[in-house]
């Protein structure tokens, strides 16, 4: 279970390249939007993701202002940006991409 916003961050941090590689596909896909992850649950060990738009979050209920300003400026080519969920309510995080290897 995640208990506090750093260590949800930390399980972000250590899962980065994962969720980076799901943003890119995301971001082809559909275009802005934030890799929505549940940690939540305390049972799950690999929790649920999904790559999720601004128009998805709103329709579900999302609120957090803070979070739709942040994906309306992002740059997608050097940032990417992660939603979680936990014990503790929304926290949103902005990450630096990876550089892509070629």
């Amino acid at each position: 279970m995640m208990n506090g916003e750093h260590e949800v961050e930390q399980w972000l941090r250590s899962n980065s390249r994962t969720l980076y590689q799901a943003a890119v596909t995301g971001f082809h896909n559909q275009g802005r939007g934030a890799i929505l992850v549940d940690l939540s649950n305390p049972n799950e060990h690999r929790p649920m993701s999904y790559y999720v738009s601004p128009e998805q979050l709103r329709a579900v209920g999302f609120e957090d202002e803070a979070l739709y300003h942040t994906l309306s400026r992002y740059d997608p080519v050097r940032e990417f940006i992660v939603a979680a969920v936990s014990t503790d309510g929304i926290s949103h995080f902005k990450f630096q991409a990876y550089p892509l290897a070629r």
